[in-house]
């Protein structure tokens, strides 16, 4: 018996560009610089900026976020506060 491949066929879609809906600032690899830097490259209309565990962390959250709301009054950002218990 043959063995089929199958492919995606992506090459008909060289030229594709689809919008990014949504940003998620990855969990297990946070960087919040990282994140910003990504919402100004695609502008996506939601942004999960991060996860907070610590009250320390939370300025610097804030900060982004209104930096983000300056340039993107339409986003809407997710910052989610978390407990350590």
């Amino acid at each position: 018996m043959k063995s089929q491949q199958h492919s995606l066929q992506a090459d008909q879609y060289l030229n594709l560009e689809i919008p990014v809906g949504m940003l998620d600032n990855d969990f297990r690899n946070p960087d919040l610089e990282r994140f910003v830097d990504r919402f100004f490259e695609h502008e996506p209309q939601v942004g999960d900026i991060g996860d907070i565990y610590e009250p320390a962390d939370a300025d610097a959250h804030v900060v982004a976020a209104r930096e983000i709301q300056a340039s993107y009054p339409e986003a809407d950002l997710i910052v989610v506060p978390k407990s350590g218990r």
